[in-house]
Parts: C-alpha cells; sequence; structure tokens
C-alpha cells in the first residue's frame, strides 16, 4: 500500500513541486491511508489536499514562528492539558469541554481566530507524539482525548453545534487517524441525544467508532 501511495503522491509532487516544502513522513502517510480504508486514490488525494491546505495556511511555519496572536486567550479560555499517557503510552489530552462550550467562551474569537489556534495546538500535539515515539523507540501516533461534559447546558450545546462542524471540518481531513478513543465524562442526559441526532452526521464514521459518551 505504501509503495502504491509514494507512486502516486511523488508524481502529484512533480507536477506542483511546492508541496515537497513540507514532506509527510511514513508513519503521517499511513495514518492517511487508515482513515481511507486502505484505498491508494482517496488516501493519496486527501493528503494532497492537506499538503496545499498546510501551503496555503502556512502551517509548517506556525511553530517556528510561535503561537498566533490570539494563543494566551485561547488557552485561558479552553482548558485542555496533557496530563499523562495510557497503557500504550498514547498520550492522554483532557479537557474541561462543558467550560469550553460556553457563550463566553467561544465568542470572544471569531471562527479563523479559534481555527488557527487550534491548529497551532495540534501541530504541538504532533511534536509530543514524534518526542513520545522516540523515547518508547517505536511509533506513538495517537492520542487519547477525555472530554470533560460536567456543566454545559442544552442551549449552548445546540448553539455551539456549527461552531464544532467548522472545527471538525479544518481538521478531520487534514489530522486524520491522530486519535486512539475520545471519552466523554460527566455527560447530562441530553448529550447522547444530541449527538445521536446531529453531531453524529457530520463526523467522520472513524471517528464515530471511537466515541464513548458517559454519565
Amino acid at each position: 500500500f505504501l509503495a502504491a501511495f509514494e507512486n502516486i503522491f511523488s508524481e502529484a509532487c512533480a507536477e506542483s513541486p511546492e508541496l515537497l516544502k513540507d514532506v509527510p513522513d511514513d508513519f503521517t502517510k499511513l495514518r492517511f491511508l487508515e482513515a481511507d480504508n486502505f484505498k491508494v486514490e482517496l488516501a493519496s488525494k486527501r493528503l494532497l489536499e492537506c499538503l496545499q491546505w498546510r501551503l496555503e495556511y502556512q502551517v509548517s511555519n506556525m511553530l517556528e514562528e510561535g503561537p498566533p496572536a490570539k494563543f494566551e486567550t485561547y488557552r485561558n479560555e479552553r482548558i485542555l492539558r496533557h496530563v499523562g499517557y495510557d497503557k500504550l503510552d498514547q498520550p492522554i489530552m483532557a479537557e474541561r469541554f462543558g467550560e469550553t462550550m460556553s457563550a463566553k467562551n467561544t465568542n470572544i474569537m471569531s471562527i479563523e481566530e479559534w481555527i488557527r489556534c487550534i491548529v497551532y495546538d495540534t501541530e504541538l500535539l504532533c511534536r509530543i507524539l514524534n518526542e513520545t515515539s522516540k523515547n518508547c523507540g517505536r511509533p506513538i501516533q495517537r492520542v487519547l482525548n477525555i472530554y470533560d461534559a460536567k456543566g454545559i447546558s442544552v442551549t449552548e450545546s445546540v448553539r455551539n453545534v456549527s461552531f464544532l462542524k467548522q472545527i471538525d471540518r479544518a481538521l478531520s481531513s487534514n489530522y486524520p487517524e491522530l486519535v486512539s478513543a475520545i471519552l466523554v465524562i460527566n455527560a447530562p442526559s441530553f448529550i447522547s441525544g444530541l449527538y445521536n441526532n446531529i453531531v453524529k452526521r457530520f463526523l467522520d464514521p472513524v471517528t464515530v467508532a471511537k466515541v464513548r459518551i458517559h454519565s
């Protein structure tokens, strides 16, 4: 699969050499293949679109240039932290999701500023994965995400569906197979219904299979 993938990727980059400025490693290519069930043409198309997006968004320069202008505000309003590792040595990320989704927080920045900050944060996460892989002597390509939904209300949840959809659109295509599992804890009773009837519809099926909701 990787050999066939590499052939298509090389041919495309020969036509658009600017994409070679941000060449993905084999583990990244494998994540894209897994995301599309090892359908080489689909995975190649997704990766090439991702590289074009990274070029236009100047993602490869983000860590060197430093955090976005609103990153401190983002960090204060989105309580997301690296809290340890699971038994597979995968980093565990925990977020007070209920607090993040309050109207005060999501309205404090534009959606474009949110996306830029989240992309920067995701690039930092990829750096953690690379460092963990080096320390473990084997590839660690995924994280375990825990979302604490305590305190979230029905009104805030419904109002933020569009917000979540835009964030997912920016991240799911460009960072596929980065998560091993998504655990939602302290979820009010309405969360399962909202997730099954609305949120689940715009998530990638691969992502849906990884979500577990606990009250």
